[in-house]
């Protein structure tokens, strides 16, 4: 709600400058009521960039991004300098082409920067395209010379014009760029709702397009002998709102949307302002009086018997957060309750020993949790889309159903797996084959043949090695879950060592393989591709 009433008062404050900016602009006949009008629509800029530079988290695109709002307000000082101090000025005119050939550009490299692109041709190429950039703004400007962009039609007036071939040249490299960015950002969106709003940006785009092409063919509606609009202001606004749309609609990452992810969570927190206002607050945040956070500023304090308050500083404000330490209290006590008990040096250093070692099983215990939940998030979330897609498209209800129930073995199958290595070195190659079988028993549901040999009975293998081959035969499912049409494991005994083999049979080759893989034997054969893992402890490839 609050970031909702932020967003809210910045709207109508861009709003309102822009409106006054337009206003003075219609009734402005003074240098200085010009030159205000275009302080204005700078200072719309400047703050919007400013806002920009909070929400953009990556450098890059927080760079290109600032750079397009500077490249505008570059455009309403030349506008500036062009009519209050140089009217008439041909070379400030075309000076105008600098950051409207910029900015497409600008945006193209930003889509390549989401897409991930960093390969050394890609960056020869953009050097390219900045020397195509440099020649055409110099075409622009030295028209006087060869008039390729502008051909006036009578010598010394500047007012009477036609386009030449350099005109055509730069609304093609305008027009190119602007489609290749949105095209390539379109197509490195992942989420299904962010493709299907592709239109959004799409609308002020066109808008903002009409409004131009109606101004360069001098169609504007006048008011008071002015236009009521200029190019300037269209691409301000342009820029502004095909931006803002993107960031809304998930195209542009941006940190919008982390209140929620806050409330929602399931901390006991608040964050407060310098003058110790609650700002955000988490659902299951308890009332903690103001008189109590400032004292917890100097020092930790106890809510409680078993809650700590904690408060840490934070970018303009305070974040206050508590601990439950019922275990560590519980722990204390049982301390001094063996403190009492025991006289004999020796028992109460084994009694502390146990205490501390129950201490770090109970910490260790929250590490592996938190990391089985980091290991399998990938496959929770899969399993996510997989019951979207249930829901969207039952006539495929079957496929997506048997890719959760082989997403949701994986799941269960790894945590057991890995609550086992927390307790012992080795675990039974049983357990792993029934791991294995249990995920083959569910690919069967997609009608892909599947068989399990287990010829290693009764035997053990490191728990490390057998984590890492299980989590490989996970891996080669999902990615060939579409494309295999068998898929047939051995556990057998090999030189002196147990292997793991996975045959699947597939058109595609070896292609979908990650680079896990490398560390194993592949062989890939007519419409097949065989991996064997060592289990020995190291093991990769034999």
């Amino acid at each position: 709600m609050i970031s909702c009433l932020r967003k809210s008062k910045n709207l109508i404050l861009l709003i309102g400058l822009f409106l006054f900016g337009e206003y003075l602009r219609i009734i402005s006949d003074s240098m200085i009521e010009r030159s205000a009008e275009n302080l204005l629509f700078c200072i719309i800029l400047i703050i919007w960039a400013v806002n920009l530079r909070r929400r953009i988290l990556d450098a890059q695109i927080q760079k290109i991004l600032i750079s397009l709002a500077m490249s505008i307000v570059f455009l309403f000082g030349i506008r500036t300098a062009k009519y209050t101090i140089f009217d008439k000025n041909t070379i400030l005119w075309y000076m105008y082409y600098i950051p409207l050939t910029m900015m497409p550009l600008m945006v193209f490299f930003m889509a390549k920067r989401i897409s991930g692109q960093q390969a050394s041709d890609g960056n020869r190429f953009d050097r390219y395209l900045l020397i195509g950039l440099v020649f055409l703004n110099g075409m622009i400007l030295t028209n006087d010379l060869h008039q390729l962009v502008f051909r006036f039609t009578t010598p010394g007036d500047i007012d009477t014009y036609t386009y030449g071939m350099g005109y055509i040249i730069t609304i093609v490299w305008i027009a190119t760029f602007v489609l290749l960015a949105l095209y390539r950002l379109y197509r490195v969106c992942s989420l299904p709702q962010s493709r299907s709003k592709i239109w959004v940006p799409v609308i002020p785009l066109l808008m903002g397009m009409i409004a131009i092409v109606i101004d360069i063919f001098h169609m504007v509606p006048m008011i008071n002998n002015t236009k009521i609009y200029q190019f300037q202001e269209i691409v301000l606004l342009m820029v502004i709102f095909i931006v803002e749309a993107c960031i809304q609609i998930g195209i542009i990452p941006s940190n919008d949307g982390y209140e929620e992810i806050f409330t929602n969570s399931k901390i006991n927190a608040c964050i407060t302002d310098h003058s110790n206002q609650v700002v955000y607050s988490s659902d299951e945040q308890h009332i903690i009086s103001e008189a109590v956070r400032r004292e917890g500023n100097t020092k930790k304090i106890m809510l409680d018997a078993y809650t700590r308050l904690h408060a840490s500083a934070i970018n303009g404000g305070v974040v206050y957060y508590t601990e439950d330490i019922q275990e560590i209290v519980k722990l204390n006590h049982m301390l001094e309750e063996a403190a009492e008990v025991i006289s004999a040096e020796k028992e109460m250093i084994e009694a502390e020993n146990q205490l501390l070692a129950d201490e770090t099983m109970y910490k260790t215990k929250n590490r592996l949790y938190d990391d089985i939940a980091r290991i399998v998030r990938p496959q929770v979330l899969m399993i996510e889309e997989c019951l979207t897609g249930c829901e969207q498209k039952p006539e495929a209800f079957d496929t997506y159903m048997s890719k959760a129930m082989v997403l949701n073995a994986y799941i269960k199958r790894r945590i057991n797996l890995s609550l086992i290595a927390m307790e012992q070195e080795q675990i039974s190659l049983t357990e792993i084959s029934l791991a294995i079988a249990e995920s083959l028993t569910y690919l069967n549901y997609s009608k892909i043949s599947t068989s399990i040999l287990n010829n290693v009975k009764n035997k053990t293998a490191d728990a490390d090695c057998c984590i890492k081959a299980y989590d490989a035969f996970e891996e080669l499912l999902e990615a060939y879950y579409e494309k295999m049409s068998a898929c047939m494991v051995t556990i057998d005994e090999k030189m002196d060592q147990t292997i793991l083999r996975m045959t699947v049979e597939t058109t595609v080759g070896a292609s979908l393989l990650s680079k896990r893989f490398n560390a194993y034997e592949v062989f890939e054969g007519e419409d097949m591709i065989d991996v064997t893992i060592s289990l020995l402890k190291g093991g990769g490839a034999l």
